[in-house]
């Protein structure tokens, strides 16, 4: 049952074995960590191509609600997908990874997100936690499921 916690600050800051995990830790920096830079420069800027770049050929995406809710398939979707989330947070959306969470192939990325959401011209403020799963393979990203909470306001 292989994991690797990594909580960004505090006592324990660093990685440590979750209970049960029997494997060694994966470099975080030279194989998950670019991933979840690159995508939360593109929240943050509105530039994706970098992220996309990353992207696997059978790349899939799962979103949980609005315009895109389910499952997707194909880069080209990816970046409509990614668009849309720039031109919501056109200020950006800023991020700040609480923990990272490693299995394999598997990275889960738990993140505060702030910012502000503008729906049919209306502004307003915008606070949430989300977990971000995303498989690899090799240095690419195949998969991408995103959670997060009901009401997108509060953390």
């Amino acid at each position: 049952m292989p994991c690797w916690s990594r909580p960004r600050s505090g006592a324990a800051a660093g990685r440590r074995p979750l209970p049960g995990c029997r494997q060694r830790p994966i470099p975080i920096a030279a194989r998950r960590g670019p991933a979840f830079r690159r995508f939360g420069d593109g929240l943050a800027t509105g530039r994706w191509q970098p992220f996309l770049d990353r992207l696997d050929e059978a790349f899939t995406f799962f979103f949980p609600t609005g315009r895109f809710q389910g499952l997707h398939r194909g880069r080209s979707r990816a970046a409509e997908f990614f668009e849309y989330v720039t031109s919501v947070y056109p200020d950006g959306l800023f991020v700040s990874l609480d923990r990272l969470t490693l299995d394999g192939d598997r990275a889960v990325f738990e993140f505060r997100s702030e910012g502000t959401l503008v729906l049919a011209g209306e502004r307003r403020p915008y606070r949430n936690r989300v977990a971000v799963a995303m498989q690899f393979r090799g240095d690419r990203i195949a998969d991408y499921r995103e959670y997060f909470g009901s009401d997108g306001r509060s953390y």
